[in-house]
């Protein structure tokens, strides 16, 4: 994903940065829009991918961003909060297991 560097280099300005309350869930996570030269769309209206802060923000603290979902604008306008609080569900398991998976993800419905 070519918008990671840039991302990488102000998570709070690349890429339309989105910053969406943190409500009932508490995790802080961020929207950013990435174009698509196939579809002739602009970023706004081509795909969008979360980034996901697992820490607090802390001063002079590095923290570790993981890029949890992207998505189609498309095929859907929002992520809900359901959806992240299930990829951070995910995302702790494999933490926890120390292994990256091989493949997608499987659908446990």
């Amino acid at each position: 994903m070519a918008v990671v560097p840039e991302i990488a280099a102000d998570y709070k300005q690349a890429c339309n940065a989105a910053r969406p309350p943190k409500r009932k869930i508490g995790i802080e996570y961020w929207k950013y829009d990435f174009g698509s030269t196939d579809l002739q769309r602009s970023p706004r209206n081509s795909f969008r991918v979360v980034g996901v802060f697992l820490d607090p923000e802390e001063a002079d603290k590095e923290r570790t961003r993981y890029m949890s979902i992207a998505y189609f604008k498309g095929d859907k306008d929002d992520v809900t909060e359901q959806e992240v609080k299930a990829a951070v569900d995910e995302l702790n398991v494999v933490i926890a297991q120390e292994v990256i998976p091989e493949g997608p993800a499987q659908d446990a419905n």
